[in-house]
């Protein structure tokens, strides 16, 4: 019999013992995500293999090369043909 109809009883119909929910899974730990950064804008900006992902690095990069190119010839012992743009090794 319940105490009073406004604290309504609850009679257990089985015998079955009740087990508490099992504890939540441990959190694992969370992915680190590696920053992303601005695509450069400049050529200055670029970094080994942007020349395939980026315009201005690729223009860069052959601006390099070609800057490579010119003092190897003279350190060489070359001259540059300017109209030609090649190297003219005697």
């Amino acid at each position: 019999m319940c105490p009073s109809p406004a604290n309504r009883c609850v009679t257990p119909t089985s015998s079955v013992p009740v087990t508490p929910a099992p504890a939540p899974a441990t959190k694992k730990a969370p992915v680190r995500k590696t920053p992303t950064r601005k695509p450069p804008q400049y050529g200055y900006q670029c970094r080994d293999g942007d020349e395939l992902k980026y315009d201005v690095c690729a223009g860069h990069k052959a601006w390099v090369d070609g800057q490579r190119e010119f003092t190897d010839c003279l350190d060489g012992g070359g001259t540059w043909d300017q109209a030609a743009q090649r190297c003219v090794r005697p």
